[in-house]
């Protein structure tokens, strides 16, 4: 998975997105890396070089987070916490929520992806501030392009949740999940990741994410019967499943 094939995927659903992107020059993203002696994970060298500075109607971290480079390279170097170790990728613009800001776990690369933390601390920085998200740079950005350019686009949604007793059968489930929506005619829109799935056809679209030892699924297409019947499908056929609501998708 490359953010090449999400970037495709999103311009494909929207002809005017591509022209409405603000990229980084590349020269720029080398010369932070150096100044800063970090080594940035591709994935995210890629976001940078497509829209890492703006990307409207797109929100890689969610709608109260702003990913523009330009200012969170005005944050380095960091003070309170070891900046070769965890680099800043967005910046909380709401001061209605507490800031839940995103950064990449650079003790932990792998190839070109990164897992995602939050840093909680005030003060003198320690391991125990970081929480792990359980979810790698690749999988928050096709999490957020299916909410983006698939769920919030259409009118009806429901939102189904089936149970695991560990992580490791959460996936078990998520596969059979997975089987009964592709009954359904929906077929995978990004290549899958381990714990984001997006599949979907012309009237309807699910998100499949594991959440620890909870399988959550999204529902959202132009047919509210269509879709609450996608959901009592799974319903009937994933065993300790249950319907949350109809409300829209939220990021």
């Amino acid at each position: 998975m490359t953010f090449g094939n999400i970037f495709a995927f999103m311009c494909a659903r929207d002809d005017a997105f591509a022209k409405a992107v603000t990229p980084v020059p590349h020269d720029v993203i080398v010369a932070v890396q150096r100044e800063h002696r970090v080594e940035l994970p591709a994935t995210y060298v890629e976001l940078l070089t497509l829209l890492g500075e703006k990307a409207p109607g797109y929100h890689p971290f969610g709608p109260t987070q702003d990913h523009a480079f330009s200012r969170l390279v005005e944050l380095l170097p960091p003070r309170f916490y070891p900046g070769h170790d965890y680099f800043k990728i967005s910046r909380c613009t709401s001061y209605d929520i507490e800031p839940e800001e995103y950064y990449l776990d650079l003790t932990r690369a792998a190839g070109d992806d990164t897992p995602l933390v939050h840093l909680g601390f005030a003060g003198t920085f320690s391991r125990n501030h970081v929480h792990d998200l359980h979810l790698t740079l690749a999988e928050m950005l096709s999490r957020t392009a299916l909410i983006d350019f698939e769920l919030r686009r259409k009118p009806h949604h429901a939102q189904v949740y089936a149970h695991a007793d560990s992580t490791r059968e959460a996936f078990t489930l998520r596969d059979r999940i997975i089987a009964h929506l592709q009954r359904l005619r929906m077929q995978m829109l990004l290549p899958a990741q381990p714990h984001v799935t997006g599949l979907g056809n012309h009237g309807r679209a699910a998100k499949v994410e594991i959440e620890d030892e909870l399988v959550a699924i999204d529902l959202a297409g132009s047919d509210k019967a269509a879709v609450q019947q996608a959901a009592e499908h799974l319903l009937n056929n994933v065993p300790r499943s249950s319907q949350l609501n109809t409300d829209p998708v939220k990021g």
